[in-house]
């Protein structure tokens, strides 16, 4: 009932404001929703009527108060008496053992002592941990927000690197004493002030960057918690110091408010879900001078590498390819838009990441963007607006909104090679708006065929396969296709064909377009030479194609034994990806004669470890009508196989009795092979 009645009051504040047109006339509206709080907020402004500077960067502070709010410090002080307890936890399992801790091999017996000896503390503790919503507006004292905004005008005038820089660059990113909704307002940017501000972002000849990277440093013993113990309750920096570990969306706001206490503009960045993975993700941002620099929140080597494998482009050699289809940054200030700003629309028609004031969008800094337009169906009486959705654990999460126009809705700065559904809101229930589309190039509807066909899959979670597949992936990761008339032409340093981004489906390459026509175009070859990285493979096929695109048969001059895994070396060239082979060899290359015809394409596939169990039995399902349809179930085995599956539809693969979260991805299959998205 509390949380109901915290919504209620925040969308009347928003409908309040929305109503006002002045700026001076908005500030009295937010001073009246201060209600008995009203004389606080008015002494802020009374003691800088002096300082045009700081009196701005209060009502700056005020204006986009309403709907601020956090918890109160007895939360705090009611988790006290648990610290001591995980603190011993924490030292049977030993702090160095988990500051890898997806590696830390009793991750599941941490997980299960932390979450019990929580739960337990929870039953005996329940009324004092229940978390009261405190708007700002009726909480905040003059003397608290006096303290902030003078000690972030300080920090921001002894920051060599910020305080040249404007204004308005500093309200956004400085000033602000609260960096998410539901945290304590206290005096940690004080404490981290105190700590470090006579020696960090103060003397000249460091870049920032590096700076920045040696503070972090001295926080590297917080740590990602592995998911274990996510109800406690961190809501306050000493919380968070105190438990040692955490999840990114509190070392994001702990990271955000130790930056802002020296003067520094650091600012949270979200993927509310990805494009071709499951889950979302939290990461911190560096703004220097206009530019972005974001980073990964909790320590690293590669922290700094965001802004290339957030690119929808390059594969992270660690993780593989992420998709991102929006990125978000969380503000202060409010951006009220799109539906939340339309009175026509009724709340409970918004899906909850658009009922959020405090972010605006930043996919620009990441990747290119594009604006889709979607042909809707059956639009129902009074919806105005449209959402962009891309699936995340079988369900369906809303990225983007569009207007409702003539049956069609645009999706503003989208990600490119993304599965997208677009999908209506109705009393807070979603569903679809029209067909699945995958945005590539062009927008193409993946509607099933009435032609079926088999399919034959070795896993079913997508783009984390990769990480079962990486060691294999680097076998051909930069390997090189030599084509020459005569054997005796592969030895020199001829044009090749590179292969590069090795992922879980295959590359393929135009000969024509790698070489170019002034080495020779694509004519008849009768030699080809696979030059890899080491003296070692691991492979699922190698096809070279005519410009008809039928196979140009290939016989392998190396004599090869069978592999330790059984496997023959036939299997490079017989045109199925699923018969793979794995070997050392006595030299890093691989030499073919080929059919003498043109080579136009040659496609390499990768060897993929399976990722399905015999005790599981897996579900195909495909779109069709707004729903998913069962193809069949088969047992779990290395291969399986389904039969009579409609061409063209999008399909999605479940262990149907895992009794744990499934991680399944949707895929299409082309080719005979599977290709994720």
């Amino acid at each position: 009932m509390k949380k109901l009645i915290a919504i209620i009051a925040y969308g009347m504040l928003l409908l309040a404001l929305s109503a006002c047109t002045r700026p001076g006339k908005e500030l009295e509206q937010v001073l009246r929703l201060a209600g008995e709080n009203r004389a606080e907020l008015e002494a802020v402004l009374e003691h800088y009527k002096h300082d045009p500077q700081k009196l701005e960067a209060a009502r700056f502070l005020l204006l986009n108060m309403p709907g601020a709010f956090g918890a109160g410090e007895e939360l705090v002080t009611a988790c006290e008496p648990f610290l001591p307890r995980y603190d011993s936890l924490m030292r049977v399992h030993s702090y160095d053992s988990l500051l890898h801790v997806f590696d830390y091999g009793g991750k599941d017996v941490w997980e299960r002592q932390v979450d019990s000896m929580l739960n337990d503390y929870h039953l005996r503790n329940r009324q004092r941990l229940e978390r009261r919503h405190l708007l700002d507006l009726h909480t905040l004292t003059a003397q608290r927000l006096i303290t902030e905004i003078d000690q972030a005008f300080e920090a921001w005038q002894q920051n060599l690197y910020t305080r040249e820089r404007p204004f308005e660059e500093f309200c956004e990113y400085i000033l602000p004493y609260r960096r998410k909704n539901g945290l304590v307002i206290d005096s940690a940017r004080q404490l981290f002030y105190a700590r470090h501000g006579e020696e960090f972002f103060r003397k000249p000849g460091r870049s920032v960057v590096d700076e920045v990277d040696s503070l972090l440093y001295r926080y590297r013993h917080i740590t990602h918690s592995g998911f274990a113990g996510t109800a406690i309750p961190i809501v306050a920096a000493s919380t968070f110091e105190a438990l040692r570990h955490g999840l990114c969306e509190h070392r994001c706001w702990y990271n955000s408010l130790l930056f802002s206490s020296l003067g520094l503009c650091v600012a949270i960045d979200f993927v509310p879900a990805w494009g071709n993975r499951n889950n979302s993700h939290t990461w911190n941002v560096l703004i220097d001078k206009g530019v972005s620099y974001p980073f990964e929140s909790f320590w690293e080597e590669e922290r700094w590498k965001y802004k290339h494998i957030y690119h929808n482009t390059d594969i992270d050699k660690t993780w593989g390819l992420f998709m991102l289809p929006k990125v978000y940054r969380r503000t202060y200030r409010r951006y009220v838009e799109g539906p939340l700003a339309d009175e026509a629309v009724d709340r409970e028609d918004i899906p909850s990441l658009f009922r959020e004031v405090r972010k605006r969008d930043v996919s620009h800094e990441y990747f290119d963007t594009v604006n889709l337009t979607v042909e809707l169906k059956e639009v129902p009486e009074g919806v105005r607006y449209a959402y962009l959705c891309v699936l995340n654990y079988n369900e369906w999460t809303p990225v983007q909104w569009g207007k409702i126009e003539a049956g069609k809705a645009e999706f503003k700065g989208m990600g490119r090679n993304i599965l997208y559904l677009p999908m209506y809101c109705k009393r807070g229930v979603m569903r679809p708006a029209g067909a699945p589309f995958f945005a590539g190039e062009e927008c193409r509807k993946l509607l099933p065929q009435a032609e079926k066909e088999e399919v034959v899959i070795h896993h079913y979670n997508g783009a984390l396969g990769y990480v079962d597949n990486r060691a294999y992936n680097a076998t051909l990761e930069g390997a090189s296709l030599i084509l020459g008339s005569r054997i005796e032409e592969l030895e020199v340093n001829l044009p090749c064909v590179s292969f590069n981004n090795v992922n879980l489906s295959s590359l393929r390459v135009n000969v024509e377009d790698e070489i170019g026509k002034s080495a020779g175009g694509h004519p008849s070859k009768r030699y080809a030479r696979l030059q890899l990285p080491k003296r070692e493979i691991a492979c699922g096929s190698i096809e070279f194609l005519d410009k008809e695109g039928e196979k140009v048969s290939a016989k392998l001059l190396q004599p090869l034994s069978v592999s330790p895994y059984g496997e023959h070396p036939e299997g490079l060239t017989d045109g199925d990806i699923t018969t793979t082979y794995r070997n050392v060899l006595s030299q890093n290359y691989l030499d073919f004669e080929l059919e003498e015809r043109e080579i136009a394409t040659v496609r390499l596939a990768p060897c993929l470890k399976s990722g399905l169990k015999e005790e599981f039995t897996y579900e195909l399902s495909y779109w069709k009508e707004d729903k998913w349809h069962v193809v069949g179930r088969q047992q779990g085995a290395p291969l399986i196989r389904f039969e009579e599956v409609p061409k063209g539809a999008l399909l999605l693969l479940k262990p149907s009795n895992n009794t744990k979260r499934v991680g399944s991805r949707p895929f299409i299959y082309t080719d005979g092979e599977v290709h994720w998205l």
